[in-house]
């Protein structure tokens, strides 16, 4: 390999143009092969403007998160559409529309809260109402307690007075 020469097609070529790389060595054919090569090159159309090399800053970012950001591109590169206004505008609507369905729905949840207060408020009366006569009652139950206790003591002397009667009639004429 040391003692190899190198081929011409690798040695570099005096003129710098694309036909210069694919030119063989073959004096014959290069004269129509530039001329081919010219036709072709003619027909091809014209290469895309280099971009101007920005001032880029290098940042220590991840790069998968870099790459991310260059999938969207630049800002500068939309084109804001035409239907943008009108996609504003059906948003503003669409927050004006929501916003009051909201406030209905606080007005309608205030309203129910009121009606709650006052149904809890009557069952708060209700409910001191019904206390009262169940003590009222109470009382009531521990007072016929004592008077059928005093019936039954009463009734238990009668009984021992008539037993006693019975038992001796004459004590009773005295």
């Amino acid at each position: 390999m040391t003692g190899d020469p190198e081929p011409a097609s690798i040695q570099p070529n005096e003129s710098n143009n694309l036909m210069s790389m694919f030119a063989t060595n073959a004096p014959s054919k290069e004269n129509n092969n530039n001329l081919n090569q010219q036709d072709q090159l003619a027909a091809l159309p014209p290469p895309p403007p280099k971009k101007k090399s920005q001032s880029k800053k290098k940042s220590k970012r991840d790069p998968s998160i870099s790459g991310v950001f260059n999938l969207f591109g630049n800002e500068d590169e939309q084109i804001p559409s035409p239907a943008a206004p009108k996609m504003v505008e059906q948003r503003k609507e669409q927050t004006i529309i929501t916003l009051n369905d909201l406030s209905q729905q606080k007005r309608d949840f205030a309203e129910q809260a009121d009606h709650l207060e006052q149904k809890i408020e009557l069952e708060e009366n209700r409910t001191t109402d019904l206390e009262s006569m169940i003590e009222r009652i109470q009382r009531e139950i521990q007072e016929l307690r004592e008077s059928k206790i005093q019936l039954i003591r009463s009734t238990e002397m009668e009984m021992r007075n008539m037993r006693t009667l019975m038992s001796d009639p004459d004590s009773f004429l005295r």
